[in-house]
């Protein structure tokens, strides 16, 4: 390579080739030195044939398999010559240095006379040493000595027995308190469990002896269940939900994209409620409006649990209350008209009429113009009802922006694609003029007359009065809808994906309440 370019090239990350150049470097990984991201290797350890050429660029490109091999290593380690053995002295010889080098030590040796002191002389040389009787007298000295530490010695070995067993003792007692306490660390555990077990289920038992607001609390008296539900009765209800199947823990109460769920093997999280009151809960928002903070503080549930049931049994319900057909056939309806249809429009087979909700004021310009009503002015949601002459709800369509006309809500609606008898009659109110659409189908259409001239004759007007006493029952039908108060307050753009849904279930609702027309009314 070019040296005059010098480089620093990382340690590869292929763990053999990284093996190969800590090898050719002569390091070893361990405390002192560590690969990584930072270890670089100088470009001039490397030979000309490592690098690819690149004449373009200028730089140097390192080959994936290359390793470093240029190092100024001596070939071999240098190895310390070992000093000649010296000559060996004879014994004799070795002896008398050693003698020579041993320090003298002081002997005390036999007196001369009585009046003379112990004198001390110093030993140099083995010509030196003392009488034999003095020799003894040493060695009794150097034996009494060694008792003297002996005895010395077996005493602190004694001591030293004592506190080992004292030591002993005292480990094997240390072990039985550890012993304890890991008893008593696992009975702890299991007291606090157990302590932890009673408390969720003291909770439990606080909110079922809480839960004042509950079905329990009405199901027996009607006026509490229509007021609450909308609903007759609490056999009705029971009826109700017999009909929609949950299970008997709700296991069914699964909603899925494509429909109702089909394994019912999961049965979610556990619930806060019964199936009966989860039901119930559902009915009483509709029916009376209920933020759902006050549905939590009523029920002793979370805000948030609140939500997902009324979300998961609006879309249960509606899947299962729209499965049966409400379109009466011809037969039906001829069956159960009442004697003044029969008597006046015997060939009625719907009273149409549409009515607006009011919904929230979006931010987009574009959906403030779609939902105003002229009608109404401000913003809503228009549906269609459609109900046979006995006051039966027939026809409920989704809901339309509230700037739709209603001719343009029976095009979208699919009003039209409905099984008609030809000869049959729609009756409606004189804004809609779907003469053209009805005639199509072999459908005719019964609305007041249009003041033509200057004022309408008397049969016009005994036609309009007519038509308006039995139009009345639509209107009727429309207000027990209405009577579920959810509607009260404009539809927040939050419940747009159920909204149809919502409408839906509260229509079809009042087909379980008391009929429209009564005997006394025919």
């Amino acid at each position: 390579p070019n040296f005059l370019q010098v480089s620093f090239l990382g340690f590869p990350r292929d763990p053999l080739l990284r093996k190969k150049w800590i090898v050719a470097v002569r390091r070893d990984e361990g405390k002192h030195f560590t690969v990584t991201s930072h270890t670089k290797v100088c470009s001039r350890h490397f030979t000309e044939s490592d690098f690819y050429a690149s004449y373009a660029s200028g730089r140097m490109s390192l080959k994936q398999d290359a390793v470093p091999s240029i190092f100024n290593f001596p070939s071999k380690r240098a190895t310390a010559k070992r000093k000649p053995p010296k000559e060996r002295a004879p014994t004799s010889a070795v002896c008398q240095v050693q003698a020579a080098d041993t320090v003298a030590t002081p002997l005390h040796i036999c007196p001369q006379d009585e009046t003379s002191s112990h004198q001390t002389i110093e030993m140099s040389s083995a010509e030196e040493l003392p009488s034999p009787v003095c020799s003894q007298n040493h060695e009794q000295v150097e034996a009494e000595a060694d008792g003297g530490r002996l005895g010395k010695l077996l005493t602190e070995l004694e001591s030293t027995k004592e506190k080992l067993v004292y030591k002993e003792l005292k480990l094997e007692q240390a072990r039985q308190q550890i012993e304890e306490l890991k008893h008593a660390k696992q009975e702890l555990f299991r007291v606090k469990r157990e302590l932890e077990l009673a408390k969720e289920e003291m909770k439990k038992l606080q909110k079922k002896v809480g839960v004042h607001f509950s079905v329990e609390r009405f199901r027996h008296s009607c006026e509490d269940m229509r007021f609450y539900t909308g609903l007759p009765s609490y056999a009705v209800f029971q009826s109700l939900l017999k009909f929609m199947n949950p299970g008997d823990k709700g296991e069914n109460v699964k909603v899925l994209p494509m429909g109702l769920r089909t394994d019912t093997s999961y049965a979610g999280r556990p619930r806060s409620l019964t199936v009966e009151n989860e039901f119930f809960l559902f009915l009483v928002r509709l029916r009376l409006g209920l933020f759902e903070k006050d549905l939590a503080d009523r029920f002793c549930i979370s805000i948030a649990t609140v939500s997902r049931i009324c979300i998961t049994w609006t879309s249960y319900t509606f899947l299962h209350l729209t499965q049966p057909p409400i379109w009466m056939s011809k037969e039906q309806v001829q069956e159960e008209m009442p004697a003044a249809f029969k008597q006046k429009y015997p060939s009625t087979r719907v009273i149409l009429d549409a009515t607006e909700i009011k919904c929230q004021v979006s931010s987009s310009l574009a959906l403030q113009s779609a939902t105003f009503s002229t009608y109404k002015s401000t913003n809503t949601f228009k549906g269609l009802i459609g109900i046979s002459p006995d006051g039966t709800l027939t026809y409920v369509s989704s809901l339309f922006p509230g700037s739709i006309s209603d001719k343009e809500c029976v095009r979208q609606s699919g009003f039209l694609k409905l099984s008609f008898d030809e000869g049959d009659v729609v009756m409606a109110d004189k804004g809609f003029k779907i003469q053209d659409m009805l005639s199509d189908i072999n459908v005719g259409l019964n609305i007041p007359p249009f003041l033509t001239r200057g004022q309408f004759s008397e049969d016009e007007v005994r036609e309009t009065e007519d038509i308006a006493s039995l139009r009345i029952h639509v209107e009727r039908r429309i207000q027990r809808i209405k009577n579920f108060h959810i509607f009260d307050r404009p539809i927040p753009l939050s419940l747009g994906p159920i909204i149809n849904e919502v409408w839906i279930v509260c229509a079809l609702l009042t087909n379980f309440q008391s009929p429209i027309v009564r005997p006394l009314d025919e």
